[in-house]
């Protein structure tokens, strides 16, 4: 018989002795569970939440207390967004549960500038004013009835 410390952690190998499953189960719920005044924006086809609700300066805090509530915020829109993905239909592949997520709503710039026109050389040019092409060499197959090439 393992003995237990007051606290409900196992002395011998620092376990908890007693689970509560309906409490955990409840904290689990709970905690996808996010309510919040001003509705997110979301965009499941790019995985963007944007929030717009003003972010009261009182709350924000400086420093440890800054982290926490940013920290929390985050976690909150994040959970948002998760719960949104998990509303669309699903199929498995190969043991994987996977959702098609729908086509996104939010044009995102370009990491680099469009590509400028290249310019032709002097060669491509000369050749594209007479109406010169390139023609491809054919491979020579010998016939083996005609005894040609």
């Amino acid at each position: 018989r393992r003995r237990c410390s007051p606290s409900g952690i196992n002395a011998e190998y620092g376990m908890a002795a007693h689970i509560n499953v309906d409490e955990l189960l409840e904290s689990v719920a709970n905690s996808t569970k996010v309510e919040k005044e001003v509705p997110l924006t979301l965009d499941v086809g790019s995985l963007i939440a944007f929030d717009m609700a003003p972010v009261d300066p009182a709350k924000l805090g400086q420093g440890k207390a800054r982290d926490v509530f940013l920290k929390n915020l985050t976690r909150d829109n994040t959970q948002l967004l998760f719960n949104s993905i998990f509303t669309l239909p699903s199929h498995y592949v190969e043991r994987t549960k996977c959702v098609k997520l729908p086509v996104p709503t939010t044009r995102l710039p370009r990491e680099k500038p469009i590509p400028k026109e290249k310019v032709l050389t002097k060669w491509e040019a000369f050749a594209k004013s007479k109406g010169i092409q390139k023609k491809k060499k054919g491979r020579m197959v010998y016939d083996d009835v005609a005894k040609e090439w």
